[in-house]
Order: structure tokens, then sequence, then C-alpha cells
């Protein structure tokens, strides 16, 4: 019951860039001047699921993810490194073990590399999934 209005949610970048693509359409410019020609109903050409795959990437690589690896149709976002574990096997030792409870297994547990597994389909709808890490 508050008396503040309620912020309108932010539109997904798949949202976005599909919002652009039929604007583009819309607005009635000749084959020669549109970025992607004109796909059969529903179905997305190779072109426009890539930029749809690249626009979503950018935005992960805004927010610190890497690109591990990427195809025609779908890419492999990384983020974080791997704990040196050699580093925190000597360190566990000269502290007797203290370290290897209180830090050790809390970053190999928590920490390390989180993967994104983004993919596109002929209809452009974008699909992302948490990958092994």
């Amino acid at each position: 019951m508050s008396d503040l209005p309620e912020r309108p949610e932010k539109p997904t970048v798949r949202a976005r860039v599909t919002q652009r693509l039929d604007e583009e359409r819309d607005r009635g410019a000749s084959r020669a001047e549109m970025p992607f020609p004109q796909s059969p109903v529903g179905e997305r050409t190779r072109e426009e699921r890539q930029a749809l795959l690249a626009q979503a990437i950018s935005s992960y690589v805004r927010n610190g993810y890497r690109v591990e690896s990427q195809v025609d149709n779908q890419a492999i976002l990384v983020k974080g490194r791997r704990p040196n574990h050699l580093l925190h096997l000597v360190l566990s030792f000269l502290t007797l073990g203290v370290w290897l409870v209180f830090v050790w297994l809390p970053i190999a547990i928590l920490g390390g590399e989180k993967r994104r597994v983004m993919t596109v389909d002929a209809y452009g709808n974008l699909t992302e999934t948490k990958g092994r890490g």
C-alpha cells in the first residue's frame, strides 16, 4: 500500500533487438536499406540470429564475462578464474589447516569460473543455461 508508483520492468535484450528489427521492417525501407533481408513467417535469417546473439553477448561482456567459444548460434561465456590450488595447498600446510577450512574450501565451493551457454534458435529465441564450471 505504498504511494510510490511501480517501476516499469526493463525490457530484455531479446525484446529490444526484436523491437528494433521489427521497427526497421515497419518503416517500409527498401530491401537494400534494410540491415537484414525479410525472413519467412516467424523464422529469422542467419544474420538476424547472429545479431541477436551478438547483442546478448555484448551485454554479458560489459558485466565482466569473457567469450570462451562462439559459433553461429551458440556462445559460451565465462566469468571469474579458477583457484590456484597449489598455492592454497602450500598456505594450508603453513597455517596448519586453518587456511584450508576458512579460505580454500569456501573458494573451491563458491568461487571459480561461472559459465553461461547462450543459444539462439531458428525463430530468434535466446536461451541461456548455466554451464559447468
